[in-house]
């Protein structure tokens, strides 16, 4: 997906400009996502959190998800 793509608000959300190629449509099944899902995987390839979907506020809920990974408060400072 580039930025046009279903998925772009998650770009948006924290600024990665490449888009995701996945001419064979494998990606989204692998992860348990829709094609506006996203998810967050660990360097060592253990999936972390995903979101099935966009969600009105993508920025609100990837704050939360790293909060609740990094053991942290969410609420704003």
């Amino acid at each position: 997906m580039g930025r046009g793509g279903p998925g772009h608000a998650w770009l948006d959300v924290h600024r990665i400009g490449a888009g995701l190629r996945d001419p064979e449509d494998r990606f989204c099944g692998a992860y348990g996502i829709t094609r506006t899902g996203a998810t967050l995987v660990r360097p060592d390839g253990f999936v972390a959190w995903r979101a099935d979907r966009v969600y009105e506020r993508p920025e609100d809920e990837l704050r939360r998800a790293l909060a609740r990974l990094l053991a942290q408060d969410d609420r704003p400072g």
